[in-house]
């Protein structure tokens, strides 16, 4: 976790409180992210009720009575003070998560992916056996840019849905190009 923004009224660390306890059920690797940003703040668990996840769109639960929604930012969700600080995180390569209370946008939570020591080295090592790596990713284009100049990867695809990398890896596979998935992990 890199950064919280909240909107008058809220603290940073109840944005993160909200967004811990909505996503503490979730598998998702943002979600367990914000978890662990809670808990290293000193948070935990609590019950929730009513958890909803949704592929590619968030999580959504009851928490003490507030609805709460996490899930990708989108530019007409964020009013003015959120949209300036979600710009100024993504320029810095931060992924975001958004954070409703009760259907009204809150807060940012700003995360940015460590990739493994060892993967540039294994991305070098597949180019010298002449094969070609692209990262697929729901993160925005900054932080996919970043990413994949870290680890040695010349093309990416940022802001994409699961269904959507399921489809363009298919879409190589009818063309008679064999591939290989590596899921990411989110520090």
């Amino acid at each position: 976790m890199v950064r919280i923004a909240a909107v008058q009224g809220y603290t940073e660390a109840e944005i993160l409180r909200y967004a811990a306890l909505a996503e503490q059920d979730s598998e998702h690797p943002l979600g367990k992210a914000i978890c662990k940003g809670w808990k290293a703040r000193g948070g935990r668990e609590e019950p929730v009720s009513d958890f909803r996840m949704q592929a590619g769109a968030g999580v959504e639960a009851l928490v003490s009575g507030v609805r709460v929604r996490v899930s990708r930012c989108r530019e007409e969700d964020l009013s003015p003070a959120l949209f300036d600080a979600a710009k100024e995180m993504m320029a810095e390569g931060a992924t975001l998560a958004c954070v409703f209370l009760d259907t009204v946008p809150t807060g940012l939570i700003a995360l940015s992916d460590r990739i493994r020591e060892d993967a540039p080295a294994a991305i070098e090592a597949l180019h010298r056996e002449g094969l070609s790596c692209v990262l697929l990713t729901g993160d925005n284009a900054a932080a996919a840019q970043a990413i994949a100049e870290e680890a040695g990867i010349e093309t990416f695809r940022a802001g994409l849905m699961p269904e959507d990398k399921y489809k363009w890896i298919k879409s190589l596979e009818e063309r008679g190009i064999h591939t290989a998935m590596v899921g990411g992990r989110r520090q």
